[in-house]
């Protein structure tokens, strides 16, 4: 079987990026915002078990950064969680489809086998064109103790040896 693809984001399950310092690890980050002309300092708060879970996920499947984020904001964050390169490609607002107020990811247009495309998301109206590929993910903002990223392992390795990826997305869903 080929490796399934993930579709993940840069958002509230892998980043938050508040505009005022947290305890915990942090990375600065520039990006241009705004006219262009100015230069904003964010900080990045990691999600615990963020690193583990991309490096995992780089490993067993083709990883797909898909974000309703803008790619001058989402990129760069992008390039500070990705240590491992798990993401193969990159895909911001400009490829969502705006859909009744909200950017929803077409997993469609990707040009995968739709048998084989997982999308983890913490926003259903995102996938909602295709919510049996789904993975639902809690928002996250800054609970250091959140466990939810690794807990998702031991299901991502074994949905990394199916044919079905719909039965035992199904079970994961009403479990």
């Amino acid at each position: 079987m080929d490796n399934p693809s993930i579709i993940t984001q840069v958002s509230k399950e892998e980043a938050n990026t508040p505009l005022r310092e947290k305890a915990g690890e942090q990375c600065g980050l520039h990006y241009s915002g705004g006219d262009r002309r100015s230069m904003h300092q964010v900080y990045v708060l990691k999600r615990p078990h963020v690193d583990e879970f991309l490096r995992r996920m780089g490993e067993l499947f083709e990883c797909v950064l898909f974000t309703a984020s803008l790619s001058k904001y989402a990129d760069p964050v992008a390039d500070l969680l990705d240590k491992w390169g798990a993401f193969r490609a990159r895909l911001f607002r400009e490829s969502c489809v705006f859909h009744r107020g909200n950017y929803v990811k077409d997993l469609s247009r990707l040009g995968r086998d739709m048998n084989k495309l997982v999308i983890v998301d913490n926003s259903p109206a995102s996938y909602i064109f295709h919510p049996d590929n789904a993975v639902p993910i809690a928002s996250w903002f800054d609970d250091m103790s959140d466990r939810e990223l690794l807990d998702l392992l031991p299901f991502f390795e074994r949905l990394s040896k199916e044919d079905d990826i719909y039965t035992m997305l199904q079970e994961h869903k009403s479990s």
